[in-house]
């Protein structure tokens, strides 16, 4: 007789949103960290948009240069 062999089980899904491509963490998700932000929000996205791709172009040197 045969024996039945379960499939695998399904890989699990990702709970999170994946963020857009050059971005580490949103800005949205990062706003939400920051409680009672006060004065130029502009100004803080700005900056925070522009050192996360920092990040993001660290991460990805490292990827492809080694």
């Amino acid at each position: 007789a045969a024996a039945l062999v379960s499939p695998p089980p399904a890989a699990p899904q990702p709970t999170v949103a994946r963020a857009l491509p050059g971005v580490c963490v949103s800005w949205d998700e990062k706003r939400s960290e920051l409680a009672g932000m006060s004065g130029a929000e502009e100004l803080v996205r700005r900056i925070w948009e522009s050192v996360d791709n920092l990040g993001h172009m660290y991460v990805w040197h490292c990827l492809v240069s080694f």
